[in-house]
């Protein structure tokens, strides 16, 4: 749920606007202002991408424009704003709520946008999956958030399921479900053996990109994951979390790049060929 101020010059009324996807940000303002801001973004030749919603104060009637943007767009809408000297009243992703708890605070119009860029830094067509968009949007507002110890718990979970994905398209069409998936548990393998089951095919993907140095960053990443998520000691700060930061997005990137060729998304150099169905 966004929380939305009424814009009406006689009216401070917050209404709230039902929305179920995760690291956005909603800018809003008046209805008359609408075609303004649109022009704006046509002509700034930014590749701004945008959801428009309207929300009808329930006292006075007045209508409320609302743009909704993921990290990348908002920062550059915000800039566009800034050179005209507004300040457009928004909403970051942690001042949302859920049904239910619309009586929390109301978060101050206009609070300055996070100065740090997010932690995976992939834009949104070259996540290739919806699963894989929700994950990494998860895991920057953790980061943004300071929830250090979190976001490397959603990065071994990412880690795992692009590994598992990959196994899945090598082995499930001749059944051998055994090397990403335990059919006595009925559940798939631990991360531990799901790298080590890649590893041992890695030359098939050599062609792709992949080396040994990314196996070495993943089992890395993995360690890093298991101590956030089991010790209560090992609690990460800003500095150590930004170590990871660069082999992070280099995993990532590299199993993505994977799938996506399989799938026939994406050329050798992780460059798009397909376009994906929004």
């Amino acid at each position: 749920m966004i929380p939305v101020m009424c814009q009406s010059e006689h009216c401070n009324r917050v209404n709230w606007l039902p929305f179920e996807s995760l690291g956005w940000y909603a800018f809003y303002f008046q209805s008359s202002d609408y075609d303004k801001h649109r022009i704006r973004i046509a002509r700034s030749g930014e590749d701004i991408k945008k959801k428009n919603h309207k929300v009808i104060c329930e006292l006075c009637g007045e209508e409320t424009f609302v743009f909704t943007m993921k990290k990348h767009s908002a920062l550059k809408f915000h800039e566009i704003s800034k050179k005209h000297n507004e300040n457009i009243p928004m909403v970051k992703p942690g001042q949302m709520r859920l049904p239910g708890e619309e009586e929390t605070p109301v978060p101050i119009p206009g609070s300055a946008l996070p100065s740090k860029p997010d932690f995976l830094d992939i834009e949104s067509e070259y996540r290739i999956e919806k699963v894989y968009s929700k994950l990494i949007d998860e895991i920057n507002t953790c980061y943004e958030y300071e929830a250090y110890s979190s976001t490397l718990v959603m990065l071994r979970k990412l880690t795992e399921n692009l590994l598992i994905d990959i196994l899945r398209f090598k082995y499930e069409p001749s059944g051998q479900y055994e090397f990403y998936y335990d059919d006595d548990k009925k559940q798939f393998l631990p991360l531990s053996i799901l790298v080590t089951n890649f590893e041992s095919i890695l030359s098939d993907f050599s062609k792709m990109g992949i080396t040994k140095d990314h196996i070495g960053i993943i089992k890395g990443l993995r360690k890093t994951g298991n101590k956030s998520a089991h010790s209560i000691i090992d609690l990460i700060d800003g500095k150590r979390i930004n170590s990871f930061k660069n082999n992070a997005n280099q995993a990532v990137i590299i199993l993505i790049r994977i799938i996506g060729i399989i799938k026939g998304i994406m050329d050798q150099d992780g460059k798009l060929v397909k376009k994906l169905r929004k």
